[in-house]
């Protein structure tokens, strides 16, 4: 089921980076995106862009998702929640944003259908 999941944020334009807790993007962002997700880690959602491991690149297409209001969010039980971060149990992953909130995996592998993508729909 991890593999899915990965699958459907990529799918949706969003590259995952492993990361802890004190770290800063231009740490995270040069190790590149994650092609796997792993129990007992944690990972950012970061937009796919052309060059995943360009700190400036990143930062700039995230100017460009503020600049048009998009981020990582997701419909779950009928609320917006912005997904920044997940961390994944054995059983369940914590999504980390406006709220934190333990989903099972197969809760978030349908609450991924909602996802944003990073940039307008005009520009895709």
């Amino acid at each position: 089921m991890l593999n899915q999941i990965i699958e459907k944020i990529q799918s949706k334009g969003w590259n995952l980076y492993v990361c802890s807790d004190n770290e800063t993007a231009s740490t995270i962002i040069p190790r590149g995106p994650v092609s796997s997700l792993e129990v007992g880690k944690q990972y950012l959602l970061f937009p796919k862009i052309d060059d995943s491991n360009d700190v400036k690149q990143v930062q700039d297409a995230f100017k460009l998702m503020a600049d048009h209001k998009r981020g990582p969010l997701i419909e779950d039980k009928g609320k917006s929640v912005a997904m920044v971060m997940i961390a994944v149990d054995e059983n369940r992953i914590l999504v980390r944003g406006n709220i934190e909130d333990y989903l099972s995996y197969q809760e978030l592998y349908q609450d991924l259908d909602t996802l944003w993508s990073p940039t307008p729909p005009e520009f895709n």
